[in-house]
């Protein structure tokens, strides 16, 4: 009888773990799918400003950010981020799929500076609220939160 109530509680064992496996599977996809979708979102938004008739500059750069986003900014200075970047802006669309080379075809054809490569990133460890550049471009302001703000004085990318 103890032979049989320790077979039937490891067959339970095994139907549980499966049944969990199925459920992280799933959840996964799930999760997966969800991002692609916030990906398509955000590439859409990007769209909708690189694409306007006289599109400013300011259209143009809103756009990268935007297509940035969707990538997560790989290729685009990810690599050189903190490991909390790279977590908190991960990839959302799957690299082979034509959503990513729309997203990368609209960072290279904005030209000027990406911000997220720029020292400003490491200047602020709260949200950015506001970004401004110099007339002659060489200059960026950046100000968050709690009254900081900072300059950088670098060349444009």
């Amino acid at each position: 009888m103890a032979l049989f109530n320790l077979y039937t509680g490891n067959k339970a064992l095994r139907q549980a773990k499966k049944t969990t496996d199925n459920l992280l599977t799933k959840n996964k996809s799930l999760l997966d799918q969800s991002r692609f979708e916030e990906g398509k979102a955000w590439l859409e938004r990007a769209n909708g400003y690189s694409k306007r008739e006289n599109a400013s500059a300011s259209d143009r750069f809103a756009a990268a950010l935007m297509a940035g986003r969707a990538i997560g900014f790989a290729g685009y200075g990810r690599e050189s981020q903190t490991d909390k970047f790279r977590e908190r802006f991960r990839d959302l669309l799957n690299r082979n799929e034509p959503e990513t080379g729309e997203a990368r075809t609209i960072l290279n054809d904005t030209p000027g500076w990406q911000i997220w490569q720029t020292s400003i990133f490491q200047h602020h460890q709260d949200a950015v609220m506001s970004v401004t550049f110099s007339p002659d471009g060489k200059t960026l302001a950046s100000a968050a939160g709690w009254g900081r703000f900072a300059i950088d004085r670098s060349d444009p990318l």
